[in-house]
């Protein structure tokens, strides 16, 4: 691992790359760190409005994944780097005690630090996860949600990679199989995420390659899912479906109608249930529904905002 100047000379660098990028995909921003009782949470903040939209990557992102969308979304548009992803501090989720409260306590510390009484709140994935957790510890934060592709923690159901990677056995050997370069990263991670894999241009998987490759990544996707599964499937305590349902904020779902974790249908049968929540089906799009239909995804997130 790299230590020192090599080190600070490795996050630079990420840090201009991934700036850039926003800026070349129409999301021009400028980086916060906001201090929190863990350590520093990185955010990109764009946009103009005073209504503003937190947006939470999934788990193995980073906050680079929102490049297509972001500069379309209208609002003050804030991206987070989740703990232990991109430049926010490292973490090791086998210190915490209880990884959705943590997630919703997370979301709160950086409400609070934005100066925001509620906020829109948009996930993917696992960042799904988290702004579930967090809209229901604190429904009166929480203007809106939005859930883009499945959201972790819907159903004990659970991909076996993703088991294995939290297995204390498995785990760790399965840290050290290392996505070589870009065009083996295209090969192996855009295809269980996107439709057509072409869609994604090669400078946005330059930026996230580089983001897996930050330091303690793996240490973070290795605890994060022994957290939260066994080799069974997803933890019993840590489901969110049936906070999900009590919920009565607006709730919208998009998902792809190619979505490789979970087809649309589980979205529909959770929507129909919700006081409050509509399912957008999102045409030839994946896990990520964005990264296939950015524009579609951008104008019915709007309309819903």
């Amino acid at each position: 691992m790299r230590t020192g100047p090599d080190l600070r000379e490795q996050l630079c660098d990420f840090e201009r790359r991934r700036l850039n990028h926003m800026a070349g995909q129409g999301f021009r921003c400028a980086p916060q760190r906001l201090p929190g009782r863990s350590g520093e949470t990185y955010l990109m903040i764009g946009g103009e409005g005073t209504q503003s939209r937190l947006l939470i990557h999934g788990g193995l992102a980073d906050g680079s994944v929102w490049a297509p969308l972001a500069g379309l979304l209208d609002g003050r548009i804030v991206i987070a780097d989740r703990p232990g992803h991109g430049l926010s501090f490292r973490v090791d989720y086998r210190k915490v005690g209880d990884f959705r409260a943590a997630a919703a306590e997370w979301v709160r510390d950086v409400t609070n630090g934005l100066g925001e009484d509620r906020i829109d709140v948009v996930g993917n994935s696992m960042g799904g996860f988290f702004a579930i957790a967090f809209a229901a510890a604190h429904p009166e934060r929480v203007r809106r949600l939005a859930l883009l592709g499945y959201p972790a923690g819907l159903s004990k159901e659970t991909p076996l990679w993703f088991r294995l990677w939290g297995s204390p056995i498995a785990g760790p050997v399965i840290g050290r199989m290392k996505i070589k370069d870009v065009d083996h990263y295209r090969k192996a991670v855009l295809p269980p995420n996107v439709a057509v894999p072409d869609r994604v241009s090669r400078e946005q998987s330059e930026v996230e390659f580089l983001a897996g490759n930050l330091p303690n990544f793996d240490l973070t996707a290795q605890t994060m899912f022994r957290a939260v599964t066994t080799l069974r499937g997803w933890k019993t305590d840590q489901l969110l479906n049936g906070a999900l349902l009590a919920l009565e904020t607006p709730t919208l779902f998009m998902w792809g109608d190619k979505d490789a974790i979970a087809p649309p249908e589980l979205g529909i049968s959770f929507a129909e249930k919700m006081v409050s929540g509509r399912l957008e089906v999102v045409p030839d799009a994946g896990h990520m529904p964005w990264m296939d239909q950015p524009e579609y995804v951008a104008q019915v997130l709007n309309d819903f905002l």
